[in-house]
């Protein structure tokens, strides 16, 4: 069984921080893990501390200073940037994100301009320039895999070549300009962090085309570690033969995509509307993946797994594939490998929740 800790740091906005309590008395936590998305830590302060106040009494946790790190037996398993910090009488909620969540909403002030070009790279520029700013510098290290494939960005619109822009006058969130270069490029990222001596450091690990690894050293088994079994769902929204995508403009102006494949069942379509889509080439890329999530197939979507020998805290991570071990009952599967698309721990009760889908349904 591990043991918890909550650290809270200063940041100072050049890649460095102070650590403000070694042992937060958190309740209620959460720590969240994504594949190619920010995760966070989250809890409760209950009843007012001391220690946690500066001289005028207020809380020593300022939104976007202080930042919150969950360590499971001297190991690092998440951490977040303060977003919100609502108070309740004696009670002190801690709002946090994953570091890579520092980007929503932030504009790029600068120009660039790409015609075929590696979105990966386009992604590490964006980690690492923003940060060259006075005062915005996380110290997140872009680590892993620097390419993935190298994509034409450009488009023709009537008849001429319209470059791809990272641009001050449209690039107003780059945490969505990122998820679009992701999407673009086929890889994957999540955000990790670990201990350097006394100093914590702060990574975003990529991968093309996928990041993780089959983990057959681990059991989830229904029984063991898994507690109850486990719920399954055949959900006919869950399928499609056809997919249209819609994006940004208007009529028949519209970027549009679709996909389709032969299945034997009815034909359907599923139609997804997204003007944050610009381009066509993303809304195609949109297209696909969704079609191959919409097999129809009996679907898993979380398993609730102890902390135990089969498979301790801290020994997955998103992005893993696992093979899990089913229980009698409707949903009896047998063995059935599914990838884990984020992690919940839930310290207080032993568990975590594990975000999954069958293998075949991600690209």
């Amino acid at each position: 069984m591990s043991e918890w800790r909550y650290i809270a740091t200063r940041m100072h906005g050049d890649g460095t921080e102070t650590v403000l309590d070694w042992d937060v008395p958190l309740d209620d936590v959460s720590v969240q893990e994504a594949l190619s998305g920010h995760g966070g830590v989250d809890g409760k302060i209950s009843p007012e501390i001391a220690r946690l106040k500066d001289p005028q009494g207020k809380p020593i946790f300022k939104p976007w200073s202080t930042a919150i790190y969950a360590e499971a037996s001297g190991q690092i398993r998440g951490g977040g940037i303060l977003t919100d910090l609502p108070m309740d009488g004696p009670s002190l909620s801690i709002d946090t994100i994953g570091h890579t969540g520092y980007w929503a909403k932030q504009p790029w002030i600068w120009e660039h301009k790409f015609d075929t070009a590696d979105p990966l790279e386009v992604d590490r520029l964006i980690i690492t320039e923003f940060q060259k700013q006075r005062g915005f510098n996380l110290g997140l290290t872009p680590v892993g895999d620097r390419k993935s494939r190298m994509v034409r960005m450009s488009e023709s619109v009537s008849g001429s070549k319209e470059l791809y822009y990272l641009g001050w006058w449209q690039t107003l969130d780059l945490d969505r300009e990122r998820q679009q270069l992701a999407e673009f490029g086929g890889y994957e990222w999540t955000v990790g962090h670990r201990w350097s001596g006394e100093r914590i450091v702060h990574e975003i690990e990529y991968g093309y085309p996928r990041i993780g690894a089959r983990r057959t050293d681990l059991r989830f088994v229904v029984g063991e570690n898994v507690p109850d079994n486990i719920g399954a769902t055949d959900d006919g929204d869950e399928y499609a033969s056809h997919v249209l995508v819609l994006g940004a403009g208007q009529g028949r102006k519209m970027v549009r995509a679709q996909d389709s494949q032969t299945t034997d069942r009815l034909g359907r379509w599923a139609v997804v509307s997204d003007k944050s889509i610009g381009k066509d080439q993303i809304a195609q890329t949109r297209a696909t993946s969704t079609l191959k999530a919409l097999s129809g197939e009996l679907d898993i979507t979380e398993i609730e797994v102890l902390d135990h020998p089969n498979a301790p805290v801290g020994s997955y991570r998103a992005g893993d594939e696992i093979l899990i071990q089913s229980g009698p009952g409707w949903a009896d599967f047998g063995d059935l490998w599914v990838r884990v698309m984020g992690v919940i721990h839930h310290p207080e009760k032993n568990t975590s929740t594990l975000q999954i889908r069958r293998g075949e349904k991600i690209t």
